[in-house]
């Protein structure tokens, strides 16, 4: 069964997006953020202020992130 890939707002100071950030070994990103959610698992977070993006490195996220990227780029120019 394949599950949506669901993206929300919200901040990135929480404990799913630190576990990712060690994960990838990358620096979390802080303040406000998009979070890509593939069913409940947290898959991707962009902060929304600083850039900073981390995925998790055991999934295939190179789609995912582009969408968060393609998404901040479209809110940004609203």
């Amino acid at each position: 069964m394949n599950d949506p890939l669901i993206i929300k707002h919200g901040d990135a100071d929480i404990p799913p997006v630190w576990r990712l950030a060690a994960l990838d070994d990358r620096r979390a990103p802080h303040g406000p953020a998009l979070l890509a959610y593939v069913g409940d698992e947290l898959r991707a977070a962009l902060g929304l202020r600083d850039g900073q993006l981390v995925a998790d490195p055991f999934h295939r996220t190179d789609d995912i992130v582009a969408m968060l990227r393609l998404e901040a780029r479209y809110e940004e120019a609203a």
